[in-house]
C-alpha cells in the first residue's frame, strides 16, 4: 500500500528562479558583513592618536572595503536580472593571489642625544647663541625620543604617512610655539612694568592707608559698653595700639604675679577687670569695669571663680 503510494506521489516543483534569487541574496549578506568588518576596523584605526595610527593598515582595508562594495554591487546586478528572467549565476570565487615576497625595510639610524637644561639666564644681544644652541639640542633629543618611541610600536622609517596627518602633526607643533611666544611676551611685558615701578624711597609721599576702630571707655551697672570713641589713623598706627591695649589689658589682670583680691563684694565700690571678690559664699572675678553690680546678677561683669560649698557637719 505504502509502495503504491510512493509511486502515484507527484514530484517536487522546483522554481529556479527563486532558488538563483535566494542564493544571490546568501552571497549579498555574506559579503555585506565583511565589509562591515572592514569599515569598522577602518574606524577603529582613525580614532586612535595621530601618531598611533596605522596608514598602512588603512590603505589595505580601504581596498579590500572597496573590492567588496564591487562585487556586492555586481551581484545586484545579476538579482535584476534574475528577477526579470535573465540567467543569474553567483560568480565564482577568484582565486587568491600567491603572497607576495617581504619588503626590505630601512632600518633605524637613531643617534641618542641628551635633553639639555635651559639656559636660565637673562636674555641679551650678547648670548643669543646660547639660547639657540640649547634650542637645537632640545630639538634633536624630541626628535632621538620620538622615533624611539615608533621603533618600539614596529614603525619602520620608510613608512610612508598620508599628507593630511603631516600637515595636522605640523600644525599642532607651530600652534603651541605661537601660544607659548604670546605667553612669553605677556609675561616679559608684566615683569617689565613690575621692574619699573618707583622705588620704596621714591613712594615715601604716597597716601598711606586709613582705618577706624572703636574704643571702649566705660560700662554701666549692668556691664554694658556706656562710652566709647572712634579712633581714625594709619593702619599700622591702629594696628599696633590694637597689640598694646591688648597687652595692657591682660597686665591688668595679674599685679605682682598673683591674684589680686578685693575682699568682700562692697555695692559702692568700683571693681576693675582682674579683681575677685567673695560674695554668697563663693568667689567672684571681675570681668568689666562695675560698681554696684551684685556678682551673679550682672552676668556680663562678673565671673564666677570658686563655687560656693555646704557647711560641714
Amino acid at each position: 500500500m505504502e509502495a503504491r503510494e510512493e509511486m502515484t506521489r507527484k514530484p517536487a516543483l522546483v522554481d529556479r528562479r527563486a532558488a538563483d534569487l535566494a542564493k544571490i541574496d546568501v552571497e549579498i549578506e555574506r559579503l555585506s558583513k565583511q565589509l562591515a568588518g572592514k569599515k569598522s576596523a577602518i574606524d577603529a584605526d582613525k580614532r586612535l592618536h595621530a601618531l598611533d595610527q596605522n596608514a598602512d593598515l588603512q590603505k589595505r582595508l580601504g581596498a579590500e572595503a572597496n573590492k567588496i562594495g564591487e562585487l556586492i554591487e555586481n551581484l545586484r546586478d545579476k538579482r535584476f536580472k534574475a528577477e526579470i528572467g535573465e540567467a543569474a549565476e553567483i560568480p565564482a570565487p577568484k582565486p587568491s593571489t600567491p603572497p607576495t615576497e617581504p619588503t626590505q625595510r630601512r632600518a633605524w639610524d637613531l643617534q641618542p642625544a641628551q635633553e639639555p637644561e635651559y639656559p636660565a639666564v637673562a636674555r641679551t644681544a650678547a648670548n643669543h647663541k646660547t639660547f639657540s644652541d640649547a634650542f637645537d639640542r632640545l630639538s634633536a633629543f624630541c626628535v632621538y625620543r620620538r622615533a624611539l618611541a615608533l621603533k618600539a610600536a614596529g614603525c619602520h622609517p620608510d613608512d610612508r604617512v598620508p599628507l593630511d596627518l603631516a600637515a595636522a602633526i605640523a600644525a599642532q607643533s607651530q600652534a603651541s610655539f605661537i601660544w607659548l611666544a604670546h605667553r612669553c611676551q605677556a609675561m616679559e611685558t608684566r615683569l617689565a612694568e613690575i621692574e619699573n615701578r618707583p622705588a620704596a624711597e621714591h613712594r615715601a609721599n604716597t597716601k598711606p592707608l586709613q582705618r577706624s576702630v572703636t574704643k571702649v571707655l566705660k560700662h554701666d551697672a549692668t556691664g554694658r559698653i556706656a562710652e566709647f570713641e572712634k579712633v581714625d589713623g594709619e593702619a599700622e598706627q591702629i594696628d599696633v595700639w590694637q597689640r598694646l591695649e591688648q597687652v595692657e589689658k591682660q597686665l591688668s589682670q595679674v599685679q605682682g604675679g598673683g591674684i589680686r583680691y578685693a575682699g568682700v563684694w562692697s555695692q559702692d565700690k568700683k571693681y576693675t577687670p582682674g579683681e575677685f571678690v567673695t560674695h554668697g559664699g563663693a568667689m567672684w572675678a571681675a570681668k568689666v569695669q562695675s560698681t554696684g553690680v551684685k556678682p551673679g546678677e550682672g552676668g556680663l561683669c562678673w565671673q564666677l571663680a570658686v563655687k560656693a560649698g555646704r557647711d560641714a557637719r
